[in-house]
């Protein structure tokens, strides 16, 4: 299988990915009332004025999670800033807390400067550990930036990914490529409306023509729930496999999306590597399967970017796979899959 054309540009474009062509009122109905929002051109577009609001400019420092943010480490890197890469903690995938106090401790101690903000992902719909990251940011007063592209329908505790930080980003508008998708920017600064216009640049007009509206709060709520029920369906096969790890919540205050349904192989124990899996399933007809993208830090093109963790980043990235998981699989579809799985885990083991 060729991955590269799977990743263009490294963004594992694919049936499973959830970016609604919602209408205004569906936005403003989904966020609930009082939740600040403003629809831009692009999604870069909402990232770099939610950067530019945040005071970054050319040489600082941004701490950004390096599980799939990308649409905002280039954006970064266009405004000249100074990114720095932290990886994931292990149980729910998402930016180490951790690792983010070490790094703003460092930049201040070595280079006694502060990090112009932090930027998370809710990586594959799973909220981060927002009581733990939020902290940190507020003890060193760094704005945080959410990223919540592919978060749609997920939250922590009772609050909706989007709406813990300063400022925000959703994409609607355009499932074949979110990064030119509408930019909804959530932003929860007062002063923010009053001088969004003056600020705005020519590249980051505001959004002002209706949205689509033939997909409808009402379609995304019933495909949540059909996600939830294939995404269970997984969860009962796979979360007491040898070797194999199916992502499932351990607290009561996550709530994921359950957009996604991944699962990762481990190769030294089974023998078995999650490619021939999804070689697997793909062979057999199923679309939206396909690897992880790996940590940021791993490519080519951000090389030369500092990056701080444990490998964990790296492991999913090497051994994760998105299992198909869009609304029109039957149960038997969803069964087929699993069975897939097994036998050519089974295969393998044989030879």
């Amino acid at each position: 299988m060729d991955y590269k054309k799977l990743f263009s540009d490294f963004l594992a474009i694919n049936e499973n990915l959830i970016y609604p062509d919602f209408s205004t009122d569906d936005i403003r109905q989904y966020l609930g009332n009082g939740v600040k929002f403003k629809l831009l051109k692009t999604v870069h577009n909402a990232f770099r004025t939610a950067l530019q609001f945040c005071n970054v400019a050319e040489g600082d420092i941004v701490l950004i999670q390096s599980m799939g943010a990308k649409f905002a480490l280039d954006t970064a890197l266009s405004l000249g800033a100074v990114p720095i890469l932290i990886d994931s903690e292990a149980s729910n995938w998402n930016i180490s807390a951790m690792i983010v106090e070490m790094v703003i401790n460092q930049c201040v101690v070595s280079k006694g400067v502060r990090p112009k903000a932090v930027v998370i992902k809710h990586h594959l719909g799973v909220p981060a550990f927002m009581d733990e990251v939020v902290p940190v940011c507020k003890r060193h007063q760094i704005p945080l930036i959410e990223d919540c592209v592919g978060a749609w329908g997920a939250g922590f505790e009772d609050k909706l990914c989007g709406t813990m930080g300063q400022y925000a980003v959703y994409s609607v508008n355009n499932p074949v490529n979110p990064a030119d998708g509408v930019g909804v920017l959530i932003h929860a600064v007062p002063e923010f409306e009053g001088f969004l216009d003056l600020h705005l640049k020519h590249d980051q007009v505001e959004f002002t023509d209706a949205l689509g509206g033939s997909y409808s709060l009402s379609d995304f709520n019933s495909e949540q729930e059909r996600r939830k029920l294939i995404y269970n369906r997984y969860l009962d096969a796979f979360k007491d496999g040898k070797g194999l790890a199916f992502f499932q919540k351990r607290h009561h205050y996550i709530h994921p999306s359950n957009a996604y349904a991944p699962l990762v192989i481990d190769q030294l124990q089974l023998g078995v590597g999650r490619d021939e899996v999804v070689d697997a399933i793909v062979e057999a007809g199923f679309c939206g399967c396909c690897p992880f993208s790996p940590s940021l830090n791993a490519l080519e093109q951000y090389r030369d970017v500092a990056f701080y963790g444990n490998r964990v980043g790296k492991r999913m990235g090497e051994s994760g796979l998105l299992l198909p998981s869009q609304p029109s699989l039957t149960d038997q579809n969803v069964d087929d899959i699993i069975q897939i799985v097994f036998d050519t885990l089974a295969k393998k083991s044989v030879k």
